[in-house]
């Protein structure tokens, strides 16, 4: 699991989600992280992989990424 780009960062009171893109056994990846905080640490971390197809088999210019 590779980071290779942080697209997004939002926090609000102990919460902080994040979007980042990077690779994940090979594949193409778009990261979404969620993360709680408690007592100046991460207590919880929720998250959700998806894969970017390549931008040849896209249908129109909406993606994530243009790599």
């Amino acid at each position: 699991m590779f980071y290779d780009e942080m697209h997004i960062v939002l926090t609000q009171g102990n919460s902080v989600s994040t979007v980042s893109e990077g690779t994940y056994v090979g594949a193409h990846i778009i990261y979404y992280d969620f993360l709680f905080v408690e007592n100046s640490k991460f207590a919880e971390r929720w998250y959700v992989m998806e894969s970017i197809a390549d931008y040849s088999a896209w249908q129109n210019g909406n993606g994530i990424s243009h790599k």
